[in-house]
């Protein structure tokens, strides 16, 4: 059942009180005026309603897009952290001193050509591999474009 509009009340009211001569009633105020009030009064309802509804749609935004946002750098934070253990792992700690990670010469230089490169022009298996790590946001991303099942609201006014 859907909510009537504003004009199918007033025409429902019309059939009603407007004219109708069968009514035992001898009305204080013209129909037409009690008409012109209601239809005022039912389309302020329906401005404040539709304004109340817009704010609480605005509140329900901001919540699932602060959501959104923990749940992406919680992916980022994870995919940082893989990326450092990946780094360590390659290079060879230095004992004397502070101590620093000494990197083969071989992955820096790989790494700077593939910082140099646009996307497009990486290989096939280095642009798997940016994939790899997007596919770490796809579920996430999609669930939150993904509408909400619509529920039947119907209320009477």
């Amino acid at each position: 059942m859907t909510t009537p509009t504003i004009e199918q009340i007033v025409e429902e009211f019309d059939k009603l009180f407007v004219g109708n001569t069968e009514l035992d009633i001898v009305p204080v105020t013209p129909a037409e005026d009690i008409r012109d009030w209601f239809r005022t009064t039912l389309t302020t309802y329906g401005a404040a309603r539709e304004a109340k509804v817009r704010e609480e749609e605005r509140e329900r935004c901001t919540e699932v897009v602060h959501d959104l946002l923990e749940q992406l750098a919680d992916i980022e934070h994870q995919r940082w952290a893989d990326w450092q253990s990946y780094l360590h792992s390659r290079g060879i700690e230095s004992t004397e001193g502070e101590g620093y990670l000494c990197l083969p010469m071989g992955l820096v230089k790989n790494w700077k050509r593939q910082i140099a490169t646009p996307y497009a022009e990486l290989t096939e298996s280095e642009k798997e591999s940016d994939r790899e790590q997007v596919r770490r946001y796809l579920p996430l991303i999609v669930r939150a474009l993904t509408p909400p099942p619509q529920t039947d609201k119907t209320e009477s006014v």
